[in-house]
């Protein structure tokens, strides 16, 4: 097996965070394994103590999806 061939897709390709005065903003990264064998990933953030995201790290399944939460 090639290396194109492994394949992850990400939606959405952007991050955003709406922010509303007193209310916490989060977001959802959505990650969908495409190949034929399990995938693994790492989120690393710019600044971890200003960025939560969970989960930081995973293995997603074949022809699984997994979702990343994220909050400011």
């Amino acid at each position: 097996m090639r290396i194109n061939e492994f394949k992850v897709d990400v939606s959405p390709k952007a991050l955003a965070f709406t922010v509303v005065p007193d209310t916490r903003s989060s977001t959802q990264i959505r990650l969908e394994n495409t190949a034929d064998i399990p995938m693994a990933f790492k989120v690393m953030t710019t600044d971890p103590k200003k960025y939560f995201v969970r989960p930081n790290q995973g293995i997603i399944p074949v022809r699984e999806k997994t979702v990343i939460h994220g909050n400011p």
